[in-house]
């Protein structure tokens, strides 16, 4: 219709690309905020403990069910174990509970089929040789324990689709070039996190 001048929508990114197709035709403007797979780069010079309260921020808010939150948190191998111990001590500290309750921090999933999604995506990754360090298991209801995964590796759901729910994945890396590599090996974008006090290595990387 010709009337309408401006198309807003968010969700994935097959229905985007057929509301972009359509709002061509009228060359509408048009405001997309599709399927997202946001990587949180931790680099070796990083503050572990500001590193750990912003994957925490960007990762559990909403119970992991924003289109921004962290879906892969890559960790420079010489900071992994301690950055996995201290967040660890973190997730096993949320407060799981009623959403009405003001103190709750994580509460159920939005339906079944998300529910069923998170624990198909963790039972993938752990069959393929990872291993839950904090929760993993599903709650009562609608519920999933809050998650930290490592040795999580290419080729495991985890890290190819978002999984849209409070299980954070750790990988480690060596390399600035690796990580790049990795944080851009899918076709979904929307956000993505760097954590580092260089802030030239900061532009660059957001760059590339």
């Amino acid at each position: 219709d010709a009337r309408v001048r401006k198309l807003t929508f968010t969700g994935s990114t097959e229905v985007g690309k057929l509301l972009y197709e359509q709002a061509a035709r009228t060359v509408k403007r048009v405001s997309l905020e599709l399927g997202g797979l946001a990587p949180f780069l931790i680099f070796e010079d990083a503050d572990l403990a500001q590193s750990v309260q912003q994957v925490m921020a960007t990762k559990f808010r909403n119970t992991g069910q924003t289109c921004v939150c962290a879906n892969r948190i890559y960790v420079h191998e010489s900071i992994r174990e301690a950055f996995v111990a201290r967040l660890s001590d973190a997730v096993r500290a949320l407060r799981v509970g009623d959403p009405l309750n003001d103190t709750t921090q994580i509460g159920p999933l939005v339906d079944q089929a998300g529910l069923d999604k998170v624990s198909a995506h963790v039972a993938d990754a752990v069959a393929k040789g990872a291993r839950a360090v904090v929760g993993g298991q599903v709650g009562e209801g609608l519920y999933f324990q809050p998650t930290v995964l490592v040795d999580v590796a290419a080729g495991m759901r985890i890290l190819d689709e978002e999984t849209f729910g409070p299980v954070a994945p750790v990988v480690g890396f060596t390399s600035d070039a690796d990580v790049v590599a990795a944080a851009n090996a899918t076709p979904y974008g929307l956000a993505a996190y760097i954590w580092t006090r260089d802030l030239g290595r900061a532009f660059r990387v957001a760059e590339a």
